[in-house]
């Protein structure tokens, strides 16, 4: 082995990574077939053939497993629409917001199963699973934040509307993006329909808050 070759990772590292993999897929597929509150970790380890205990020695339980797979998710989706954000910053934000809204969906169309799984059924998550949803939508939010163009008021009271405003504008898309993972197939939508929906719902908040200057 030469000095540049890294070394190979253990036989034992590769397969734990495997069964991980493996895991996690399964997880996704009975996620998103069947809903959270429905899956446990037998069914998971029967999909993916995988042994109990080595899904114990992966995950702290299915909560855990669903928060890795919803974390995938966010991060995907944080690195597309700032890198699509950042190239279109100097454009008008009609034209950003498009973009921005395009980048979105398709990382959310790339596996609609783990589209089903972030945005599927909020009632019935756990604390955890919803505390993380929380953060998330504010992450969003804030980033919505910062894509609008400023407001000639400033100070604490006109920030705090500004993120309330860009609060209810992320729920809002969220709501419409996890009606389109539940019926997109009965209903023909493809992933262009849920890009026009959101940038048609942008853009109405956009124009409210232009005219209420």
């Amino acid at each position: 082995m030469t000095r540049e070759e890294a070394p190979a990772p253990p036989a034992t590292e590769s397969i734990a990574a495997d069964d991980r993999r493996a895991l996690l897929d399964a997880a996704t597929e009975l996620f998103a077939d069947q809903g959270y509150s429905r899956t446990t970790a037998a069914q998971i380890c029967g999909r993916a053939g995988v042994a109990p205990e080595l899904f114990d020695a992966a995950f702290d339980g299915t909560a855990d497993c669903y928060l890795v797979l919803l974390e995938s998710a966010a991060a995907r989706i944080r690195d597309r629409v700032s890198t699509a954000a950042l190239r279109y910053a100097d454009r008008h934000f009609t034209e950003r917001g498009a973009v921005v809204v395009a980048a979105f969906v398709g990382a959310l169309a790339e596996d609609p199963r783990l589209a089903r799984v972030a945005f599927g059924e909020p009632a019935e998550v756990s604390p955890a699973v919803r505390r993380q949803r929380r953060v998330h939508r504010r992450w969003a939010a804030a980033f919505l934040d910062t894509q609008w163009p400023p407001e000639p008021e400033a100070g604490e009271r006109a920030a705090r509307r500004r993120f309330a405003v860009a609060m209810a504008t992320i729920g809002g898309m969220f709501e419409l993006v996890a009606d389109w993972t539940r019926h997109r197939e009965e209903s023909g939508a493809d992933a262009q329909a849920l890009v026009d929906d959101l940038t048609e719902f942008v853009g109405v908040v956009y124009t409210g808050r232009v005219h209420r200057r």
